[in-house]
């Protein structure tokens, strides 16, 4: 069972009366995974120039839908509810045919998704994928690869390589560590809401990474520090995969071989055992090479 849901609704505003109109409700988690409800669960409540409860159903693309026919023009007022408990009160304006121009506005919709839209190691093949949704059918829109650009500008300019079909794949790779800037555009207009996405490409951890240690224990308990990724250039590391190597001096049976744990985001967390009140030398490398702070001594009381 999923603690926590969010709910969104999606669909015109306004419209001509007497044509079918739907409305998108799409269901999802804290981390933005698709959650399944009961579309019983969904009440919707429809007052205006005409009432109407529609049922909710699911859509191919598994989200949620139901359809409002604006018989007559006016104000609708849409009031929806999940569980008894209220989501979202929309209104919808439905126009006389005969006072409208017919246009068709298609809006899109781009999400962007995968590691590669947060930064990554330089040297590294970086991967993400594009969806483009038409806003208002909830389905897959008519846009091709050739249509799409993603750029990254910082210490280089990089130019990634957008192929296959909705959904697409993105592929680049940044040779120069630093801040860029990534920005993805369709027909050359800019997709991103909030402008570029600021990300961060970094070298491997070089010895300027740093240590964050007690230099007093307890004897017979467990002893753990942590490790800081820097890289060559002295930004802070923010994935893991760096051959850090840890080892003790200090008397003979008396301690545990340390465990280092990646925590996938540049720091590491290095756990043993001390057993006896002693004095103990830990050493830290990186590619064979002594990290700042590096021998450190912890006494075990």
């Amino acid at each position: 069972q999923v603690e926590h849901m969010e709910f969104q609704m999606k669909g015109p505003d306004s419209g001509p009366s007497g044509e079918v109109v739907q409305f998108i409700i799409l269901v999802t988690d804290r981390q933005g995974y698709a959650v399944n409800v009961n579309t019983n669960d969904f009440k919707v409540r429809i007052s205006g120039p005409q009432s109407a409860t529609p049922a909710v159903g699911r859509t191919p693309q598994g989200n949620y839908a139901f359809n409002l026919v604006p018989n007559y023009a006016g104000t609708y007022q849409i009031e929806v509810s999940h569980r008894e408990e209220f989501l979202f009160q929309e209104r919808f304006v439905a126009k006389d045919p005969s006072s409208l121009t017919k246009t068709v506005e298609v809006k899109t919709q781009f999400d962007l998704d995968g590691v590669g839209v947060k930064g990554g190691r330089c040297g590294d093949v970086i991967n993400f994928t594009i969806r483009a949704t038409d806003f208002n059918s909830g389905y897959s829109a008519q846009v091709h690869a050739s249509e799409l650009s993603v750029v990254l500008t910082g210490p280089t300019t990089v130019h990634a390589n957008v192929s296959g079909s909705n959904p697409f794949h993105v592929q680049y790779q940044v040779s120069i560590p630093g801040y860029y800037n990534l920005d993805v555009k369709w027909n050359g207009s800019s997709i991103m809401k909030e402008g570029p996405k600021q990300v961060l490409f970094n070298d491997y951890a070089g010895p300027e990474s740093t240590i964050s240690a007690s230099g007093n224990t307890s004897a017979n308990s467990v002893y753990k520090f942590t490790i800081r990724s820097i890289d060559s250039r002295g930004y802070q590391v923010s994935i893991g995969g760096d051959p850090f190597e840890v080892s003790i001096e200090g008397p003979e049976n008396q301690f545990t071989v340390p465990i280092i744990n990646d925590n996938g985001d540049g720091t590491y967390t290095v756990t043993t055992t001390l057993y006896k009140a002693a004095k103990y030398t830990f050493n830290v490398l990186i590619r064979g090479r002594h990290i700042r702070n590096s021998p450190f001594t912890v006494s075990a009381h």
